[in-house]
Order: C-alpha cells, then sequence, then structure tokens
C-alpha cells in the first residue's frame, strides 16, 4: 500500500510546546495547511443548524484559544446563528471554510455563514457601538460569510457594524463617546463575505499592518470604514457592491431594483 506524506500528517494531532495542533477536515481548498487549536462543535454548544444559538459557545472557543497561547478556532461549513457580540482576543483568528462567491456564483455553497441576529438597539455615538464582532490587535477573522435574515433593501434596520477593529484600550466602551487617539492596532481581515450589512467593516483608529484582503461586501449605510493607517498596512482585492447581496443565492435579496437605488442613493 503506497502511503503519501500528506495522508501520513493528517492520521496524526501533532503538538508542540503547551499547544496541540488539529489539521480540520474543510470542505474547500484553500492557499494554506490550516492548523487549528479547536474545533468549534457540539462540546461547546454550536451546532452548524442555523437555529442553534452558538453565541455563548463561540465566546468560550476563542477564550480557551487565547487560554492556551493563542491560535485558530475553525468553525466548520454550516449556518451558525449568532445573537449578541463576539470579541476575537488577540493572538486567536477565528477561521471558517470559504469560497470566494465572486467564483462561486449564485448556486455556490458560501461554506460557513454567521446568521446575525443581534437586537435592534439605538446606536451610540461610538463607531464601534452595536458591532457583532469585534477583533482585537494581532487577532482575525477569516473565512466566514454573514448574513441578516431579517435585514431587508426597502427600509434596513440599523445595524451596528458586522465587523471592527479594536483598539487596545476600552475607553470608547466606558464614555461611549469616540475620542481619536494614537493608538496602534492591528488585525487580519481575510475571504470575508457581508452579504448584507447595514455597516459593514469599521477600522477606525490608528493602524499598523491592519491587513484586509479579498472582501466581499454589500453594505447599507457603509461598506468599510478605514482611517489613520500607516503605510505597512494593507487593504486588496475589495468588492462593495450591492451584486454581493443580490448574487447570494438562497441569501439573496428578492427586490434587486429596489436594493441598487437604495444603495446608489444612501450607501457610503
Amino acid at each position: 500500500m503506497k502511503i503519501t506524506l500528506v495522508t501520513l500528517i493528517m492520521s496524526f494531532v501533532f503538538v508542540l510546546p503547551s499547544l496541540a495542533y488539529i489539521i480540520p477536515n474543510a470542505k474547500y481548498p484553500s492557499e494554506d495547511v490550516i492548523l487549528a487549536q479547536i474545533i468549534a462543535g457540539p462540546s461547546y454548544g454550536i451546532l452548524p443548524d442555523g437555529n442553534t444559538d452558538c453565541t455563548e459557545g463561540l465566546r468560550n472557543a476563542v477564550a480557551d484559544c487565547e487560554a492556551v497561547g493563542g491560535g485558530t478556532v475553525f468553525l466548520p461549513a454550516g449556518e451558525y446563528l449568532v445573537t449578541g457580540p463576539v470579541c476575537i482576543p488577540s493572538t486567536v483568528v477565528l477561521r471558517g471554510d470559504w469560497t470566494d462567491p465572486l467564483k462561486a456564483g449564485k448556486k455556490g455553497d458560501p461554506g460557513t455563514v454567521i446568521i446575525a441576529k443581534p437586537a435592534k438597539e439605538p446606536l451610540g455615538r461610538s463607531p464601534y457601538s452595536g458591532a457583532l464582532f469585534t477583533v482585537e490587535a494581532s487577532a482575525g477573522l477569516m473565512g466566514l460569510t454573514f448574513w441578516y435574515p431579517e435585514q431587508n433593501g426597502l427600509s434596513p434596520a440599523a445595524y451596528g457594524p458586522t465587523v471592527c477593529v479594536k483598539p487596545h484600550d476600552d475607553d470608547y466602551v466606558t464614555t461611549n463617546v469616540y475620542k481619536p487617539k494614537r493608538i496602534v492596532s492591528c488585525a487580519t481581515l481575510k475571504n470575508l463575505t457581508l452579504v448584507n450589512s447595514y455597516r459593514g467593516i469599521s477600522a477606525e483608529y490608528s493602524h499598523e499592518l491592519c491587513q484586509l484582503e479579498t472582501i466581499r461586501v454589500c453594505g447599507l449605510d457603509y461598506g468599510i470604514k478605514m482611517c489613520n493607517s500607516t503605510d505597512v498596512g494593507y487593504s486588496t482585492d475589495i468588492m462593495i457592491s450591492p451584486d454581493v447581496w443580490l448574487d447570494a443565492g438562497k441569501y439573496s435579496c428578492a427586490n434587486p431594483e429596489v436594493l441598487r437605488y437604495y444603495c446608489k442613493e444612501n450607501t457610503e
């Protein structure tokens, strides 16, 4: 029997100091080898059925990953209901199984889908008010699709940012007032589809090495806001268009012409 090196590697969980790495069985090919410390699944109360609230389970999974020194929490393909804010702490990456909607087409399976049903509350003055996922310095989100089932293109619900990059301090949390400071923060946002966000990605503090790569956004209020970024960070392969929602397969908007008109008149 012929045994390849890949087969041999896939047969083991191997250990580095204080961290156990797992190569998950991803549905879609990726440009790198996924090394995960934690597979977010039933042991955390996380089920890919679109109905089970996975918010607390995701919080616990990323906290456990941080506690062992950081790394990757892998969320397999499926639909995951999230109803409240989730913070990705420093040294941790939450990564899903993702395919580019520009290549997959309308009938393509997006892979790992966050079904976002946060509370519809008045937004505060902070740019980060009401954010669904907050990414701390030296943390990341990769390979995820976000869809708000209660959003529509006729009279959009004013949700907070789907993703925000957080500075090092919590001043804006305690005061709810945006005070620009020379605070350096960095994060990696890669291979993300924001199907129908009201506010897409907020990165409104000072940044070094803030990396936005291969992002697809339909933002009804705005797509991406980034300011005070230094020249060592970069954004590449970004698409902001109503087509992201219109070509989203089973998640598509039912009123194409209304959505196009709304985005033309209102989206920043």
